[in-house]
């Protein structure tokens, strides 16, 4: 019996820990760059992708890893990717959907909806969003989730893991606010950016204020604008 069971758990700990390089597999294999409606983006080769064997493993990783035994770091990677994960996961479900919008209906919308468990709940998008990632103060986690949406910031072909984090976020900020097509852009004094920054623009107190945020990872900006509009934002699907 002991045997049996000290094979379980070392079972389960592989399973775990072949998960997260299984994920980073995935999204090596099928995100591209690409341009869809003249805006430059990494997309997501949804038709390939969800013929792959390795997704019912990444989906255990997500379900049975307890966040609760993670320190901040480890949790807050693990969080990004399981909001990425599940939301790429609705959009296999539903592909060729033209925009995730479109997965919800008038009564419910796409974010309210069940998408998956974690470590035995039941959780949404918007849950992952509003009650966890946001509740870690970070705000840079705006560029790193992603909506599965053309004007989103790029989902990034490699999952966020702890000892990179810092360097993962940091990049994923600075790709997207020099991303002139969805995040942002100078015209003459005004600067156009995208409407993450109006979604959510308290959470950017915690860093200095919004434009302080913009200005430090494209320090081209500073001083050329006197006035702040946004950008439309396209919610077309990301992906082929």
């Amino acid at each position: 019996m002991r045997i049996f069971l000290l094979s379980l758990v070392l079972f389960s700990s592989n399973l775990l820990a072949n998960g997260l390089d299984d994920y980073n597999t995935l999204l090596n294999k099928y995100i591209s760059a690409g341009v869809k409606h003249q805006i430059s983006l990494n997309q997501i080769n949804y038709s390939e992708m969800k013929k792959d064997p390795s997704l019912a493993t990444i989906r255990s990783y997500f379900e049975k890893t307890n966040p609760n035994k993670l320190n901040k770091k480890e949790k807050l990677a693990f969080y990004i990717n399981a909001y990425n994960f599940y939301t790429i996961q609705l959009m296999l479900n539903h592909w060729k959907v033209d925009s995730i919008k479109d997965i919800g209906s008038l009564f419910k919308s796409v974010w309210k909806q069940k998408v998956g468990k974690i470590n035995g709940q039941q959780v949404t998008l918007n849950y992952l969003e509003h009650e966890i990632l946001r509740k870690m103060k970070e705000p840079r986690i705006h560029f790193a989730i992603v909506c599965a949406s053309v004007s989103c910031p790029d989902i990034r072909n490699e999952a966020y893991r702890a000892e990179k984090l810092e360097q993962q976020l940091a990049d994923q900020t600075k790709k997207f606010l020099n991303n002139q097509h969805k995040g942002a852009i100078l015209s003459g004094n005004i600067l156009k950016i995208s409407k993450i920054f109006d979604w959510f623009e308290d959470d950017f107190d915690l860093v200095g204020g919004r434009d302080a945020l913009i200005i430090k990872y494209n320090p081209a900006f500073k001083g050329r604008y006197k006035k702040i509009k946004y950008l439309d934002y396209d919610w077309s699907a990301n992906g082929i």
